[in-house]
């Protein structure tokens, strides 16, 4: 879990897929834009946000919340909005198995690895990939489009001011992020066995 100093913010997707008991969780930072929390602005955000991404959701998969940590000096609180919307992609049987994901990159003014973040994104289907892994030119459009999606949304939020990386420690400080770019080859994620 990352670093939520104040006025940073969390934010986390989370999905189901029929047939899958855990749920898939990803998440971006983003700096306030106010000094303390609103609800109504919050939603119409997430609102936004769900909406850009059920497209590059399959009709098996749900968004079922966004959840949003929060610091705005007394501490991290979270509040969740509930979103439970399935998606309007490609059918559930045409997807890859769950441990492979988009990869999007963050990229700040930074250089150098405190200067960039990643998260990965569920739902590949088949046709979204060849047979090496890199990801098609209209898999990467649509998920391109779900990113510009999120920035016109976080521009328009009044308690929001930009996406942030945020980082596991206090230093380096949360950095903005100032490009989203799909990867151009997906990322497979290894289960952690607990021992």
């Amino acid at each position: 879990m990352p670093f939520i100093g104040v006025f940073d913010r969390n934010i986390t997707f989370v999905i189901t897929r029929a047939g899958d008991l855990q749920p898939f969780t990803t998440s971006i930072g983003a700096f306030a834009g106010a000094a303390t929390f609103d609800q109504a602005d919050t939603d119409t955000f997430a609102t936004a946000l769900k909406n850009a991404v059920l497209p590059n959701l399959s009709s098996g998969e749900t968004l079922v919340s966004i959840n949003f940590q929060y610091n705005d000096g007394p501490g991290v609180l979270e509040y969740v909005s509930n979103q439970n919307a399935v998606g309007t992609g490609a059918a559930i049987s045409a997807l890859q198995p769950q441990n492979v994901s988009f990869l999007i990159q963050k990229r700040t003014a930074l250089p150098g690895k405190h200067g960039r973040g990643r998260m990965y994104w569920p739902s590949v289907a088949e046709t979204d990939v060849d047979a090496v892994g890199a990801v098609s030119p209209g898999a990467k459009t649509r998920l391109q489009t779900m990113l510009t999606a999120w920035l016109n949304a976080i521009s328009t939020a009044t308690t929001f001011d930009s996406y942030a990386v945020l980082h596991e420690t206090s230093t380096p400080v949360s950095t903005k992020i100032t490009s989203l770019s799909v990867d151009p080859v997906v990322a497979t994620q290894r289960r952690r066995l607990r021992r």
